[in-house]
Formats: C-alpha cells, structure tokens, sequence
C-alpha cells in the first residue's frame, strides 16, 4: 500500500486533487493539504516575521498535520509553489529516503539570465500588487491567466464556499501575500541538485508560468532528477491530464519504494 500526500500550490484548496486521485488505485492511501491548514495562529505576526519566519511557520504547520497520521514512508506530490515547502519540509525532517514528485514546480521562481524555469520579476509584482489591493479578485485574475484549465471551477466552487472564503481572507490573505516573497527569496537548486533521494519532475508542454526552454534549464542544473514532460498540459497538469499523471506517479512509487 502507498502512502501518497498530495500538497497544493498556492493559494488552492486540496479540493483541486480529486480529479488525480479518481485515478489512483483504491486500496493506496491519499492525504491532502493546502499551505495553510483550518487556522493561521492568532499569536504569529505575519506583519514583524522575517520571510524565513514565515516560510518556516507554513513547514512547521504542514509537517504537524502529515506526520499526525503516523511517520512510515511516504510518497509526496507536491504542486507549483507547494514544492519549495515540501523540499525544506523533507531536509529539516531528515525525510530524503521519501520520494518525492514535482508537479509544475521549480526550486527556484525568479527568471534570470541562467535560470528560466521561472517568473519574470514584473509579473511577479504586477500580481503582488493585485492581490495586496484586492486578494479574491486578484486571485482569480491570476488563475485565469496562468491556470485557465481550472478557473472555471475555482470561479463555481472553491472561491465561492467557506473554504475559498477562508483562503482569500483576513490571516490566510495575509500569509498568502507574504508567501508571493519566497518566489523571489528561496532558491533550492543547490539542495535538489544534490538531493540523495528519489525525485521525479512533471512538467507541462504549456504551462505559462514555466516554459519549455526552462525545463533544459532544470534538466542540465539537476541531471539526476527524472523528468517527464506531459506535451498538452498547462501548470496544472494533474488537472487536465489525471490519467497520465497517474500512471506516471504509479510508475515512480514502484520503483522508488
């Protein structure tokens, strides 16, 4: 039986899974989180915290609900931004053994002149301000313009229940807006590139927030990561193509457990 922890990007509710887990064996077990988990605490200041604070606030939340569940092995799936948090999750756990898949993510989001799987700056804080002056409307600005396999639905569902209210809102608007930071602030080539365990890297052909010529980038800085690019999908992949996205995590567990 695989153990498999799903973790969304920013800014999503574990909701966004269901259509990749609808394809994953009946008898595996699924556990799914977004960043935030049910409550931001009351006593942490988003607004005096450092970006390390904040990051490692968000790691120490995440790890707290996983590892509730028990600490055998596990297989983590982590989505876009999700990445970044789960790779330092895994270094200060000493959790390497696990393997881990990276869903429409890079380990570092600022685009330069020797890395462009990543975010031009100027998108970067164009959105920055969006969300500052209005999070749920820019939110779905940004979901429109980067993720539109899916905008739909967020625009039916997660957005307008409890759970996307709560997303977009007081504290965990806040804590999203700090989090938009460590695009430019968190750089984890030099870790992934020597990380002694199992990882696989999904790309999609389309994604507009990580371009193709990025992934060459990414192949020739971490040769030793597997990666696999899914031709038509966009940044949420496991959306659009949940079929082939599972057998490819299917085809990774079994060789990595």
């Amino acid at each position: 039986m695989i153990d498999w922890v799903f973790v969304s990007g920013w800014g999503m509710p574990k909701d966004v899974w269901k259509p990749l887990l609808a394809e994953l064996p009946g008898s595996s077990v699924n556990q799914c989180f977004d960043l935030y988990g049910d409550e931001v605490a009351s006593d942490f200041s988003l607004a005096d915290g450092s970006f390390g604070d904040v990051f490692d606030y968000v790691v120490s939340q995440l790890a707290a609900r996983v590892f509730k569940g028990g600490e055998r092995q596990k297989v983590w799936v982590a989505w876009s931004l999700a990445g970044l948090v789960v790779m330092r999750l895994l270094q200060q756990f000493q959790r390497h053994k696990d393997p881990l898949v990276l869903l429409a993510s890079t380990p570092y989001w600022q685009r330069d002149d020797d890395w462009s799987l990543g975010l031009v700056s100027e998108q970067l804080e164009r959105f920055r301000r969006q969300y500052a002056q209005n999070s749920r409307r820019g939110f779905k600005r940004f979901c429109r313009a980067y993720v539109p396999e899916i905008a739909s639905e967020i625009d039916r569902s997660c957005l307008e229940s409890d759970l996307g209210v709560l997303l977009h809102q007081g504290a965990k608007a806040a804590l999203s807006l700090r989090l938009l930071d460590f695009f430019l602030e968190v750089d984890l080539r030099g870790e992934l590139s020597q990380w002694s365990g199992r990882v696989l890297a999904l790309f999609g052909g389309h994604d507009p927030l990580l371009p193709m010529l990025g992934v060459e980038d990414f192949r020739q800085q971490c040769p030793d990561v597997a990666s696999e690019v899914i031709v038509d999908a966009g940044h949420a992949v496991f959306w659009s193509h949940p079929k082939s996205v599972a057998q490819a995590l299917q085809a990774f567990a079994a060789r990595s457990m």
